[in-house]
């Protein structure tokens, strides 16, 4: 039996607020994308990105969080360790 589920767009941000969600890009993510291609593809709701840098075999990602944010991004690293690059 198939379920079918109800897609809304009700209460979603528009356009304009997630386009400014990803504007500002912290000067620590620019340095590290050392002038490769990067994308935002997540935001937090303590104000954490992910960052997608380049495509391909260089293809990484780069987790960003304020100092005050109380994300521990060490644990995550070695969270991620198992996660070998393509």
């Amino acid at each position: 039996m198939a379920v079918r589920r109800e897609i809304s767009d009700e209460g979603a941000p528009s356009p304009e607020q997630v386009a400014a969600l990803f504007a500002a890009v912290p000067p620590a993510v620019t340095a590290v994308a050392a002038g490769r291609a990067f994308r935002v593809v997540w935001k937090n709701n303590s104000g954490g990105l992910t960052c997608e840098l380049s495509t391909g075999p260089d293809r990484c990602f780069v987790k960003w969080a304020p100092a005050a944010s109380g994300i521990d991004l060490a644990s995550k690293a070695v969270r991620l360790a198992w996660a070998p690059p393509e």
